[in-house]
């Protein structure tokens, strides 16, 4: 078992990123393949539905923000960091699909780790209330 809280919220945001990152590609894929939509479009749908599922874990599990007083600001500057990652991710797709040739579904797990690493930092901030953040805002 992991004792260091750092260490577990790492932990932590790791498995609910895994979790959002999966039903991303599987969202993507079954789009795509099943239901014969455009590989961009598939992803926009993907990071929405993973945005929510994301939401919801690293709120409440990876950060354990039980406060409901926070929740409307928390997911205003949640959904922010995530449209701004939903066009870089889109950008980031595109790019590794036309011009570096990789298949759509490994171009989309690539970008995904590299928005991975500046979204820990962004949520550790968004969901980590202090009173003095409180007394501020």
């Amino acid at each position: 078992m992991i004792r260091s809280e750092p260490l577990q919220r790492l932990f932590r945001f790791i498995i609910s990123g895994g979790t959002a990152a999966f039903v991303n590609i599987a969202v993507l894929y079954l789009l795509t393949r099943y239901a014969g939509v455009w590989y961009l479009a598939s992803s926009v749908v993907a990071v929405l539905t993973a945005m929510l599922v994301g939401f919801l874990l690293q709120k409440f599990w990876t950060f354990n923000s039980r406060t409901h007083q926070h929740t409307a600001h928390e997911l205003l500057h949640y959904v922010g960091i995530n449209v701004f990652n939903l066009a870089l991710n889109t950008v980031l797709l595109y790019v590794f699909v036309e011009w570096v040739g990789l298949w759509y579904v490994v171009a989309q797990i690539v970008t995904s780790v590299l928005l991975a690493f500046e979204s820990f930092f962004v949520y550790r901030i968004i969901f980590s209330h202090t009173p003095l953040q409180d007394a501020v805002e």
